[in-house]
């Protein structure tokens, strides 16, 4: 099980949703300074994470959210530890042939993590997919909306550039995630 945790008990853990949204749970809202409250769950966690400087810090999921999160995590200063329980970076954009053995949800084991199809292209262009710092340009596909291959190559691209590859731990799934006594969180 590994362990994130802090002194104060404000622990910062960085979690990349199936669906690629970033967010930080902290252990509670109110430990915050009035002036790094904010109206979203992301924006808030981000500032906690920024303005405690140096936690040891976990992702969960190393797709575009992640990837992101973790490089900007790694910037401010933290530790940085991401788990993907893929084989590869670029969380949906890893296309996987299997499919579930159960499609009506009826107990099966054997869950497929993205619903990712072979002949799928992207429905926006590659510009507006791209990372403000690593441009997704026609270095990658002359298709301005190009298949998902390209986007996962894109995505491991961008890990290999800002080296957050070594931050990765790959093949590894998150059962749960709980609060500790005394402050931080067990995953």
């Amino acid at each position: 099980m590994d362990r994130w945790s802090s002194k104060g008990g404000l622990v910062s853990l960085l979690l990349a949703s199936l669906a690629e949204v970033a967010l930080c749970a902290f252990a509670s809202p109110s430990q915050l300074p009035e002036h790094h409250r904010m109206p979203s769950l992301a924006g808030a966690a981000a500032a906690t994470c920024i303005a405690q400087g140096g936690k040891r810090v976990g992702v969960i999921g190393a797709g575009a959210a992640g990837l992101a999160a973790a490089k900007e995590m790694r910037k401010q200063g933290h530790d940085v530890t991401v788990i993907e329980q893929a084989t590869e970076v670029g969380g949906v954009w890893c296309y996987d042939e299997a499919v579930e053995d159960d499609p009506l949800s009826k107990g099966s084991r054997r869950r497929v993590h993205s619903s990712m199809y072979r002949s799928l292209r992207t429905n926006l262009p590659r510009e507006v997919m791209s990372f403000s710092d690593f441009p997704f340009d026609e270095s990658f596909s002359p298709l301005r909306y190009p298949p998902h291959t390209v986007v996962r190559d894109y995505l491991a691209a961008y890990a290999e550039f800002h080296r957050l590859l070594d931050l990765v731990s790959l093949g590894r799934r998150v059962a749960s995630v709980e609060p500790r006594g005394g402050g931080g969180w067990a995953a």
